[in-house]
């Protein structure tokens, strides 16, 4: 399934405009009403460490106000694209961070389909394990799953920047 797809509907469903780069509308256009939405609800997750503190963020500004989109806005992140190679069956640190921070979200703020995706995706992981396919990979989601699913946020000891399984 493609989450950014999943994402931008799912959003849409609830109301919200966007989950990308934001600004607060405020019916007075000060600089208050963003600084009271933003104590209210807060600033990005750092526990999340990296990936998806962002979306996250915003979904919760979504919920206190209105956004808009700039969506000729682009932030170009200095990252390596693919955290798992194929070809190889590596994956590296980026990989954790990136499903356990996914399913973080999903269980905060859409329980019902973390239940669904989280339980398939757990299954499905399971079953490759089972067969002998693509270890690495699987090894690491397993543990992602686990984390998401109890909340264990922060930086995971194993999966340290410069980790990789080859």
């Amino acid at each position: 399934y493609n989450r950014l797809a999943f994402l931008k509907n799912t959003l849409a469903a609830y109301g919200a405009q966007s989950a990308f780069p934001f600004a607060v509308v405020v019916d007075n256009h000060s600089t208050d009403g963003t600084a009271e939405i933003l104590r209210r609800v807060g600033l990005c997750d750092k526990d999340f460490f990296i990936y998806y503190d962002d979306t996250e963020h915003s979904y919760r500004v979504s919920r206190a106000g209105r956004i808009l989109c700039f969506p000729e806005l682009r932030i170009d992140h200095d990252l390596k694209k693919n955290t798992v190679d194929e070809n190889s069956g590596s994956v590296d640190w980026r990989f954790y961070y990136k499903e356990r921070n996914w399913y973080v979200i999903l269980k905060r703020h859409f329980p019902r389909q973390f239940k669904f995706l989280w339980t398939r995706e757990y299954l499905k992981a399971r079953a490759h394990l089972w067969a002998g396919k693509k270890v690495p990979k699987y090894t690491v989601e397993l543990d992602a799953l686990r984390d998401a699913k109890a909340e264990r946020l922060g930086l995971y000891k194993t999966y340290v920047p410069g980790w990789k399984w080859k």
